[in-house]
């Protein structure tokens, strides 16, 4: 049983890395040069959100 909630944090984690590198690759290809916008920052955190909410609730549905 502590193997597969080991797993599940593993999971969670390895997720959330995976969604925050895909939104720096998003905000690279917006951003033309180094300007850093505050909308692409929000745009950003927004992508982070939606990705850790799916993440969650993916592993609250895989614990009930």
């Amino acid at each position: 049983m502590a193997k597969d909630k080991i797993q599940e944090i593993v999971g969670a984690i390895v997720g959330i890395i995976f969604l925050f590198y895909l939104s720096q690759v998003l905000f690279k290809e917006l951003s033309f040069g180094p300007l850093f916008t505050p909308g692409l920052f929000v745009l950003m955190l927004f992508v982070l959100f939606i990705g850790f909410i799916i993440v969650v609730v993916a592993k609250i549905k895989d614990l009930f």
